[in-house]
């Protein structure tokens, strides 16, 4: 009771509560023994219909949003109030790997800087800064190719490390590292020429030969700092403003806006970066040897692919439809060995759409599809309104024409002319099964028997209306069953229908004295043929297979291809079909075993899908 009136917000004194317990548990306990049963507290409630209403919850109130919870009285409770849901206990328990890998990396930065702070600690402000700047850098620039190494992922993806490791946030974390290299850059810039153009210039021993600002800044004739002596200075003016460009062009307003190439190539500059940053610090090797030799493996074994695996990670779009809210539906035959779990995503090349952007998209299909998988993007972006506005365009095409639709592919006719039932017309199938079910029940006889009189005025009359009618069945098209040589026609059981259902009315066979029994007679032959000619038959005359083949059918030529059978049947319950977009695929998928003249296999030229792991 008394949670019933707190999810209705009505508000009872406890003794009211009780009151009303007592006085409805008396009024079912009519035989005083401690105890009620379900049926005697659904009756009660049945009884007092307006207390069961009240406490009853309206789905109305569903719709209703929580009142606002009262502010804290507290002053630490207000700024408790006022965290960031990043801080909560529930958001720390759902991202534990998450928040122990980001501690861990802002625990690496931060004692690395202290570490060096310390080291110089005898140095002036400006070099105390930039060297510790500069010791964060060193490990920073190797951690940002760490996170990029795709193919080394994958495998610990593959092999349950991503319990442990956050290798799904990867891609945030590599943009997390580039935000803090720019600004520990920026620092280690700052101070750099700080120190050069106040104390560097002014210092007597270091500047016994008396170089210029721009002299120590541009050039390397004072020989000192850097890998190579000299080195330092120049390399750093190019590695800063090859930083700045990137990071510039690897904005969201750069990517999104219609720029990804801008983007994708000026990343490219990440080689020279490395280069110059191995010139510029003496200790920078050691710290990016190991991950470049793996980067270098993975970049060579991705070339090998290229050049003499040329099919490996490429595959082809057999067909897409355009969805709703700009959503588009790619179904994509599945390459061999390719094996991936539920939630994994790929990364897909278009070359039609655009050929050196690459995107991440999450598989849609369940790892049980074995031949192929789905993808569904939502127009968002440029690349993904330009796949989206390339599929409206070849489905104008195909409404008005432009296009043939794809025939579907047919087996071989028999030698000796005759039709395999599989491919037989499932309207054929059920007018067949319609009249076995015919012929089984015309010998059957009436359960009630004729009796009556012949009226000798009419038969004249039923012998004209019989005439008219073997003349309107006879007009009607029929087969080579309904003909026979050398004896007289003979109705079939659907023109034996249709003569029930289309004859003029015959005057009734009866007397004062005896009931209407033709009429009747006549009544439930018909009723009974109308039975059996609306009776299902799916059970006795079609097994499943043909069954979904007479509903593909039905869905259009593009439906009944392979790779839309499963595509076909997602949104069988929508009211409006949409319209399949099916390619001519490789005729190395099925081509097998079909003519070259039924084969619609051929190479897809206009888009192609590749993968890498």
């Amino acid at each position: 009771m008394r949670a019933c009136m707190e999810e209705n917000g009505m508000q009872f004194s406890e003794e009211q509560i009780d009151d009303l317990t007592h006085a409805m548990f008396e009024d079912a306990d009519t035989n005083n023994r401690g105890a009620i049963t379900y049926e005697a507290l659904k009756n009660q409630l049945e009884k007092h219909g307006g207390l069961l209403e009240n406490l009853s919850i309206s789905i109305d109130r569903w719709l209703v949003p929580p009142k606002p919870q009262p502010p804290p009285p507290s002053f630490i409770k207000k700024i408790m109030s006022l965290r960031p849901y990043q801080l909560t206990k529930p958001y720390v328990k759902n991202n534990q790997v998450y928040l122990i890998f980001l501690a861990f990396f802002v625990i690496v930065n931060a004692a690395l800087f202290i570490s060096r702070s310390y080291q110089y600690r005898k140095s002036n402000w400006f070099t105390i800064f930039a060297r510790a700047c500069g010791q964060c850098l060193n490990f920073d620039c190797m951690f940002i190719l760490v996170l990029m190494l795709r193919q080394c992922i994958t495998f610990l993806r593959t092999r349950g490390f991503s319990s442990i490791l956050p290798l799904d946030q990867h891609i945030y974390f590599h943009k997390l590292t580039g935000i803090l290299i720019f600004v520990l850059s920026f620092f280690h810039t700052i101070m750099h020429v700080c120190n050069f153009t106040i104390v560097v210039v002014n210092d007597p021993i270091i500047n016994a030969n008396n170089y210029t600002t721009s002299e120590w800044l541009f050039t390397s004739k004072p020989g000192l700092f850097g890998l190579i002596g000299g080195l330092a200075n120049p390399t750093g003016v190019l590695l800063f403003i090859i930083l700045l460009l990137m990071v510039f062009c690897s904005q969201a307003f750069v990517r999104r806006g219609g720029c990804f190439e801008i983007f994708y190539w000026t990343h490219l500059m990440y080689v020279p970066f490395w280069v110059l940053l191995i010139l510029h610090g003496p200790n920078f090797w050691k710290w990016f040897m190991v991950p470049g030799i793996i980067y270098l493996v993975e970049r060579l074994r991705r070339l090998y692919w290229m050049k003499f695996c040329p099919d490996r990670g490429k595959t082809y779009i057999s067909s897409g439809l355009l969805l709703p809210s700009k959503v588009t539906h790619l179904v994509i035959k599945r390459p061999l060995h390719f094996n991936f779990h539920a939630g994994d995503y790929v990364f897909v090349n278009i070359p039609a759409i655009a050929k050196y952007e690459w995107h991440p998209f999450t598989l849609s299909s369940a790892p049980e599809q074995e031949d192929y998988m789905w993808l569904h993007i939502r127009g968002v972006g440029e690349w993904t309104n330009r796949l989206y506005e390339y599929f409206e365009r070849e489905q104008e095409k195909l409404h008005n024409g432009d296009i043939q639709p794809i025939p579907v592919p047919t087996k071989k006719r028999l030698s000796n002319g005759s039709v395999n039932n599989n491919n037989q017309n499932p309207i054929k199938k059920i007018q067949a099964s319609i009249t076995r079910t015919l012929s089984n029940n015309k010998d059957k006889k009436p359960d009630v028997q004729l009796v009556g009189f012949s009226n000798d005025g009419f038969q004249d009359v039923v012998l004209r209306d019989t005439q008219i009618t073997n003349e309107m069945s006879s007009s009607a098209p029929c087969s080579s069953a309904d003909l026979t040589i050398g004896r007289p026609r003979k109705l079939t059981p659907e023109k034996r229908l249709q003569r029930l259902l289309l004859a003029s009315k015959v005057p009734l066979e009866k007397s004062l004295s005896l009931p209407d029994m033709q009429n009747k007679v006549k009544n439930k032959e018909r009723l009974l043929a109308l039975r059996d000619y609306m009776r299902s038959e799916s059970e006795k005359s079609f097994d499943q297979q043909q069954m979904r083949r007479a509903r593909m059918k039905s869905l259009g030529l593009a439906y009944l291809s392979p790779q839309n059978k499963s595509l076909a049947q997602s949104f069988r319950y929508m009211r409006n079909k949409p319209t399949i977009i099916a390619f001519k695929t490789p005729s190395l998928e099925n081509c097998e075993q079909r003519d070259s003249s039924d084969s619609i296999g051929s190479t897809l030229r206009n888009i192609s899908y590749t993968f890498w792991e």
